[in-house]
């Protein structure tokens, strides 16, 4: 865990810092880069996560169970699934914006929350499962 998250810091640290070079490196247009950029630095800072989940996952793997991960996958998801569309097109009722419209950066926060929720889910059920087993011995 303690890798996962020197690691993700690390990725967090490169992608904020040299994302419009990475960009530009890809052959992105000029009217795409500042949107892919907002996309790539929001993104970013889910990286510890996405590998709190790995290993999370790797860590149930290694219990023999399949089932839980792919539960927790499933739940973040349709977290992603449900924000998508909220944080891209935005929320207006009674022609107040309730959710500011942010495009592909919004696509790109709604996946970093999943994310998280994902990571949060790996490890609150990896200390759950420990606490039980503790509590057999």
């Amino acid at each position: 865990l303690t890798a996962a998250v020197l690691i993700g810091v690390g990725t967090v640290t490169m992608l904020e810092t040299f994302s419009h070079g990475i960009i530009e490196s890809m052959g992105t247009s000029a009217e795409a880069v500042a949107s892919a950029e907002g996309y790539l630095r929001i993104r970013a800072l889910a990286a510890p996560a996405v590998l709190l989940s790995s290993v999370g996952n790797g860590a149930f793997r290694g219990l023999q169970d399949t089932k839980t991960p792919l539960l927790i996958l499933l739940v973040a998801n349709l977290v992603n699934f449900v924000l998508d569309p909220l944080f891209i097109y935005g929320v207006n009722i009674n022609s107040v914006d309730v959710i500011q419209p942010m495009g592909v950066e919004g696509a790109g926060l709604a996946t970093a929350i999943a994310e998280w929720i994902s990571a949060g889910l790996f490890l609150g059920t990896l200390r759950q499962r420990e606490e039980v087993s503790e509590g057999v011995r």
